[in-house]
């Protein structure tokens, strides 16, 4: 059969719309564009492409389908664009000048092909990176600003009045390279009534985008959350006095209280106000993990061994909690061989806490409570944080104002025994005279 010879002339709309379709596809040349061609298929699809070559390959740039708003003369316009744009990044390849952000035509439009929808690749970045580095707690509480959260774990609790809203349930669809700080703004607008919760999404956005950065799906530097500002948050400081301490140990001891809740649940209290620890950490403890004899607690977070001091009333509160044959779990919950879960837990502590008259007292406040103790009893801050495991000392530093509270004490209590020192004495009046008192 023989070779079908290279067409060319000058395309235009007229010439293009005449062209017959052929049992193959064939391809015509135009004459002043280099490169330029329209290629006609067997069904009569005519559509314009683009050859030249790129670092020595030769590539193709298809530039659309005949018609509107494609005709020959639009399709040259466009042609020379790109082949102008082509010779400027040849050109700053050449001299050394060219960027990792700089691709040519034809490479842009294949990495756009590539690039994935910000829904994928929150999964990608779940398995890839949180799973492997983040501890569990972390992991799940970004899986809910995602809105990625297991379905059986969201179905165990309470179901929200209100939907909440989710990253993804906004931002889901959007090319993870096209995401722009306008979208980002919108986004952290929207959720302007929670603000705590929009700044907890706008710092786990921002770490996705530099993992992006990363793997190479965005330019280097390109991260939309930069310069989004962020709410005003206002800390969460409760800390239990004496008085309260005293209360929840009541409760804790109520006969009525400790029969009708899980003696694991109740130990678990017990554990966050003695140790202060986090409530993920006595959650997953196992029994293997637990060295009674040196008093010490050995964990893992986020990929590191940690150390747990146990003092005298945890060893107590281990000592006497049961072990269930087949499960490994210090706490243990209502499912054989799991541990309790933390909607598990909170649910106990609803009923404590009522019953010590501390509603407004949350699980994590015993952790502050522990810290506010150990600094009124005069640890300093570097020790506090060691007690808690704080990998940061800016996390510890909260806790600073507390310190001055017993130093004040102690300068009210000097001040004032100068101050009785100081008060002049009343003088006796002259020429006054006292009875002299009887003997009896």
């Amino acid at each position: 059969m023989a070779k079908r010879r290279t067409r060319r002339e000058r395309l235009s709309k007229a010439s293009v719309d005449a062209l017959k379709p052929a049992p193959k596809e064939y391809a015509v040349w135009d004459t002043q564009v280099r490169g330029l061609c329209v290629r006609v298929r067997p069904s009569g699809g005519r559509y314009y492409m683009l050859r030249f070559r790129v670092d020595g390959r030769q590539r193709w740039y298809r530039i659309g389908a005949h018609g509107d708003p494609w005709t020959a003369e639009t399709a040259r316009t466009e042609a020379e664009r790109v082949r102008g744009q082509g010779a400027t990044v040849a050109a700053l390849r050449s001299t050394g000048s060219a960027t990792t952000t700089t691709l040519h035509p034809v490479e842009a439009r294949e990495q756009a092909r590539e690039s994935v929808t910000l829904a994928d690749f929150a999964k990608r970045y779940l398995e890839e990176h949180a799973e492997l580095h983040k501890a569990a707690g972390s992991v799940e509480a970004d899986r809910g600003l995602l809105g990625l959260r297991d379905p059986r774990a969201a179905k165990r609790e309470r179901k929200p009045r209100k939907k909440p809203r989710t990253i993804l349930g906004t931002l889901g669809t959007l090319r993870v390279d096209r995401v722009t700080r306008a979208d980002v703004a919108r986004l952290h607008v929207s959720w302007k009534s929670t603000p705590t919760r929009a700044n907890r999404a706008l710092a786990l956005l921002s770490h996705m985008f530099n993992m992006a950065e990363k793997w190479g799906l965005r330019p280097d530097g390109s991260n939309p959350c930069r310069h989004v500002a962020r709410y005003a948050e206002t800390k969460r400081e409760r800390f239990l006095s004496a008085k309260e301490l005293a209360r929840l140990g009541e409760a804790l001891a109520d006969r009525k209280v400790t029969e009708a809740l899980s003696p694991h649940a109740l130990a678990a209290i017990r554990l966050l106000v003695f140790t202060g620890a986090r409530a993920s950490e006595v959650l997953g403890l196992t029994w293997d993990a637990v060295d009674e004899a040196a008093g010490v607690l050995r964990l893992r977070r986020k990929g590191r061994t940690m150390t747990l001091y146990l003092p005298p009333p945890a060893l107590e509160v281990l000592a006497t909690l049961p072990r269930l044959e087949g499960n490994p779990c210090v706490v243990a919950g209502a499912r054989e061989g799991q541990a309790l879960t933390l909607s598990g837990l909170e649910q106990v502590w609803q009923v404590v806490r009522t019953r010590a008259k501390l509603q407004d007292v949350h699980l994590h406040d015993l952790r502050h409570s522990f810290a506010s103790v150990a600094v009124a009893g005069g640890d300093s801050l570097p020790v506090i944080g060691a007690l808690l495991g704080h990998t940061q000392p800016a996390t510890t530093a909260r806790y600073a104002h507390l310190s001055d509270d017993p130093l004040r004490a102690a300068a009210e209590r000097t001040a004032a025994t100068i101050a009785a020192a100081m008060e002049p004495k009343p003088k006796k009046k002259r020429g006054t005279v006292e009875p002299m008192r009887r003997k009896r």
